[in-house]
């Protein structure tokens, strides 16, 4: 990610990118302050051209052996009843894996099935439904299935923010704000509306709302290093510099291993024609980064 010796920061931030991503998804929705332990696993999903969507699977859920998925596919071929694990087991095989070509048609049957046996399974399984709707290009009917688990005994919280995201994708912003509201409302233990409703209105330049937003998610998760830095960004564009630096210097000493603090705040000390400084921000990164190891993060 840092290299040693430049300061080439767009080339930086764009490897950073997708990282970057994955990154919030995990912070945003698996670490968004103390909760019970979680009863289902969360798997971000993105594929070459398609939205950041997450998928959700019952937890306990390890990918099985080649022989055995083979097993459970004959059984389905011969009209054999499976349990509702095994259609799950196939499922997630066939959506989060590369082959068959057929595997998301698959998926979306084996979903369906899920759906129509109900129980608790079948919020998730629509939640799924709706990705891979989405992933084929049929957004209006991936729409109508993240809406259907909004509030209620259905509603999980991956629904809000697929939606969201898909909303977003689309420039419906309003539409995003809404969902976001009432994931807020929903989820009051949970800093992701938060963020997300602070970076739209910093994407708006209301500088004063979003920074509200951020101080709000950084008291709900002390433990998640995106509001203190959105924070900094907004001193920044707000011209407060002395804050944002010290903002930054938080980040980096309380999360040392959030690579993306390092890039921004050596960012905006070059813009500020710190060099030195940006060049000693970024050696500290690498620092960090050599430490931690390949692919810690």
């Amino acid at each position: 990610m840092f290299h040693r010796g430049t300061l080439n920061l767009s080339m930086i931030m764009k490897s950073a990118s997708k990282k970057l991503i994955l990154l919030a998804v995990v912070l945003l929705l698996g670490c968004a302050g103390p909760r019970p332990k979680p009863a289902a696993e969360d798997i971000y999903d993105q594929r070459a051209g398609s939205l950041p969507l997450v998928l959700r699977f019952p937890a306990g859920m390890t990918p099985p052996a080649v022989d055995f998925i083979g097993m459970l596919e004959k059984t389905l071929e011969k009209n054999e009843l499976l349990s509702v694990l095994d259609h799950w087991i196939l499922a997630r095989h066939y959506h989060t894996s590369a082959a068959p070509r057929d595997r998301l048609a698959r998926a979306e049957k084996l979903y369906r099935l899920i759906i129509v046996q109900g129980g608790a399974d079948a919020a998730i399984a629509a939640n799924n439904l709706g990705c891979l709707l989405v992933e084929t290009g049929k957004y209006r009917e991936g729409e109508e299935l993240f809406q259907g688990r909004l509030g209620g005994p259905g509603g999980i919280i991956t629904a809000y923010y697929n939606l969201t995201i898909l909303y977003r994708s689309v420039g419906r912003d309003e539409d995003a704000l809404k969902v976001l509201a009432l994931m807020k409302e929903r989820y009051p233990e949970n800093a992701y509306a938060l963020i997300e409703l602070g970076t739209v209105f910093m994407e708006r330049e209301r500088y004063a709302q979003a920074g509200e937003f951020f101080r709000e998610a950084m008291e709900k998760d002390r433990d998640n290093p995106l509001p203190l830095h959105y924070l900094a960004l907004v001193k920044e564009k707000t011209g407060d510099l002395k804050e944002a630096e010290a903002l930054f210097e938080k980040c980096i000493g309380s999360f040392p291993y959030y690579e993306r603090a390092y890039i921004d705040y050596s960012a905006m000390l070059l813009r500020s024609n710190r060099e030195k400084k940006a060049r000693d921000v970024l050696n500290r990164g690498i620092r960090r980064m050599e430490k931690a190891g390949a692919g810690c993060r």
